[in-house]
């Protein structure tokens, strides 16, 4: 293998020359990284998914992005003699990490432009329809538990294929990495927990790799623009801009670099990655995939015998990439027979996706009506209920800015108080072209007659109601009330959540619908409009036969920051049915029982003491997901045969 300054050269569009030295070794540890399976792998899988398909010179990968990302850490570690600085900071909190042991600047260098080239190992293939329902299998997470001494439940899909990739791959180990070190910088989670657990000086670590600028952000921003919309500035203006990271995030000399950063950023959200012409195409996979999860056991041979809904194990993961997912969609297409096994509205998907049918798109507004409304197959909505959770501009004091000019005032001061024009920009929380609306993709020769209709219960508000069943990004992977479907049994159980727990309510409805029971749940946006808040809070509590209340931090915290709101209402109707018609009641939690056991409101519900809520449902393996509702429906049919 030549070592790092020989013919294994990489030249960037964004970045120019890419240096491969490592600065521990001098010589070609990295290098052998980049031939790696999992770096190999992100050759295939393009950093823009669908986008790609709109620019069609931007088909760069996510290995064009790794390098850059390298490359924006090492000028990082360099500006204002960062290396040494953050050495000197971090010596001490290193040694939880374990052996091999970090002895100097070099290695912590090391570390982190290792961390940076292999940030996106644990991505999925056009992650923005992939990753709602591909996720790890219960081996790959045990896997994890065994190897970092952590508890994956709650870890994100990626984090988890991310740290089983590095402890699965030779090439780490081999050059004397620190494992759980690069754990830690890549996805955040160490042995002491998170936020005030996790020294100071760590976190600035973790912001150049995971914050508001870091090596990730000042890489994918600027070679997306570069090759879709333009942007304004540099990379290197920003860095060079750069004092220093602090536990709170970067500090900068001149706000005119970050926020030229910052507002092109915004551009790619709303243009690029937001745009109508890449979620449709979204929209259609992951309208495709819901359906051949829905009935992927007749799809077991195409899927070489894969079950998606039981996760990925690390095989089927790091063989699934553009390449392989393209083609399955295009063999799928080739079996009619097969392909007529799909629901209707998953097999349109297919076809368009395969012929690239012609599409108008419509902004819709929210409304709300009795009455749902049919709607066509060949009819696709976005609700963008599933995009980055809590994405911001410019969060308040995230970037800040240390200057002479604003000793007077206060120094450092946030970005948003000293970046002029960009100010109100900066204030806004979503990207989205319009905010709090469906987006509706017609066919263009869809018939008269039909759209006559459709605009008619859209100008009604009786569309929305149905909203729920065709929008593919849904938590809810089946039907939110099975009441009146036939075959299903057993006494009515509503499930009162909150809508941040949706995607453990998704797992515990499927479970529930595997058994064929009746159960109920609101389901968000669309059931909680209307002039009279928490009235059909109050209707589904009141005529539910049985009741599960899933626990959470956030359940919680809205039942006492909203004392008239739909959780505290349904908490009254559940505590006085219990009390008076001893309706049955079991409780799940998402998270361990000891950080919310001081605020379950167990008095208001009828109970002495707060209630055994069992394990924690985030992120839980399917076995416990499983053993959780078996428990409930065992308990609710004793009870409600005792009453009879």
């Amino acid at each position: 293998m030549p070592v790092a300054g020989g013919l294994m050269n990489f030249f960037d569009a964004v970045h120019g020359r890419i240096e491969l030295v490592d600065p521990a070794t001098g010589d070609s540890g990295i290098i052998r990284l980049l031939g790696s399976p999992m770096m190999d792998r992100m050759r295939r899988i393009k950093l823009l998914g669908y986008a790609s398909h709109i620019y069609p010179a931007a088909d760069h990968s996510r290995y064009a992005h790794a390098l850059g990302t390298m490359q924006v850490m090492r000028r990082l570690l360099r500006q204002a003699s960062l290396q040494k600085d953050m050495w000197l900071q971090t010596k001490d909190a290193l040694a939880q990490f374990g052996d091999p042991p970090i002895e100097n600047h070099h290695q912590l260098a090391q570390h982190m432009l290792v961390a940076a080239l292999l940030q996106d190992v644990g991505e999925l293939p056009y992650s923005q329809a992939t990753a709602r329902f591909l996720r790890p299998s219960d081996d790959v997470r045990h896997s994890v538990r065994t190897s970092t001494g952590m508890d994956p439940s709650g870890w994100t899909g990626k984090d988890v294929f991310t740290t089983v990739s590095l402890q699965k791959e030779k090439t780490v180990s081999q050059s004397g990495l620190n494992y759980l070190f690069l754990v830690f910088l890549i996805t955040g989670h160490c042995k002491l927990g998170s936020g005030e657990h996790v020294p100071a000086s760590l976190k600035a670590l973790r912001h150049m790799l995971d914050g508001e600028v870091d090596s990730d952000r000042l890489d994918y921003v600027y070679r997306d623009a570069h090759h879709t919309v333009g942007g304004r500035g540099t990379p290197q203006a920003v860095i060079d801009s750069l004092l220093y990271y602090d536990e709170f995030g970067p500090v900068f000399s001149d706000p005119g670099p970050v926020s030229e950063f910052v507002t092109t950023r915004i551009a790619l959200y709303t243009k690029v990655y937001f745009s109508a012409e890449n979620r449709f195409r979204i929209v259609l996979l992951s309208t495709l995939i819901r359906g051949i999860i829905e009935r992927e056991s007749e799809f077991k041979e195409l899927m070489q015998r894969q079950t998606w809904s039981n996760g990925l194990t690390f095989h089927e993961f790091q063989k699934l990439d553009d390449i392989w997912l393209i083609a399955f969609i295009q063999r799928l297409g080739s079996d009619r027979e097969l392909a007529d096994r799909l629901n209707p509205r998953a097999k349109k998907a297919l076809d368009i996706l395969l012929d690239n049918s012609d599409y108008d798109c419509y902004w819709v507004k929210p409304g709300a009506a009795d009455g749902p409304e049919p709607i066509p197959d060949s009819l696709f909505f976005d609700t963008y209920s599933y995009h980055e959770e809590g994405f911001c501009a410019c969060a308040k004091q995230s970037i800040r800015i240390k200057s002479g000019r604003y000793d007077l005032i206060g120094n450092p001061i946030g970005l948003e108080d000293c970046c002029g024009p960009f100010k109100t920009l900066f204030g806004s929380s979503d990207p989205i072209e319009r905010p709090e609306s469906v987006l509706m993709f017609k066919p263009m020769d869809l018939d008269p007659s039909a759209w006559r209709r459709i605009k008619s219960a859209i100008e009604e508000g009786r569309l929305y109601s149905s909203l729920q069943d065709a929008d593919p990004f849904s938590p809810l992977p089946v039907e939110s009330d099975t009441r009146r479907a036939a075959g299903f049994k057993g006494p009515t159980i509503f499930i009162s959540f909150c809508w941040d727990d949706a995607a453990v309510v998704g797992r515990l409805l499927a479970a529930l619908h595997y058994r064929r029971r009746r159960y109920y749940v609101l389901n968000d946006p669309f059931h909680r409009t209307g002039d009279e808040p928490g009235r059909t809070s109050v209707e589904a509590a009141t005529h539910a036969e049985a009741v599960i209340i899933l626990f959470s931090e956030a359940y919680l915290r809205r039942y006492l920051d909203q004392p008239n709101g739909f959780i505290a209402r349904e908490i009254k109707v559940i505590g006085r049915r219990r009390e008076g018609e001893g309706v049955p009641l079991a409780t799940l939690t998402t998270c361990p029982f000891s950080t919310i056991r001081d605020r379950i409101p167990y008095d208001m519900l009828g109970l002495r003491e707060p209630p055994n809520v069992g394990d924690p449902l985030a992120n839980a393996a399917d076995s416990v997901i499983e053993r959780a509702i078996d428990g409930v429906l065992q308990n609710f049919d004793t009870e409600v045969r005792g009453e009879k």
